[in-house]
């Protein structure tokens, strides 16, 4: 049984309602680290941090778009 991430980050969104919130949700709860996900996308770790905080290139944003299926 895999324990939820919202259990084990404090900064973990309660309500995600950016695409940013959506991002770093995900993430976590497939238990990667942004350095994994950079890792498994092909981008940098500031693509993802970037993706998360909403400042990243639109380029980027597609490919954390498509990590989040939308």
């Amino acid at each position: 049984m895999q324990i939820p991430a919202v259990l084990f980050y404090k900064d973990y969104p309660s309500h995600a309602s950016t695409l940013g919130e959506r991002i770093k949700t995900k993430r976590l709860d497939l238990n990667f680290s942004k350095r994994g996900l950079a890792r498994r996308l092909g981008v940098s770790e500031w693509a993802i941090t970037g993706g998360e905080e909403g400042t990243e290139k639109p380029y980027h944003k597609r490919c954390l778009k498509a990590f989040l299926g939308v």
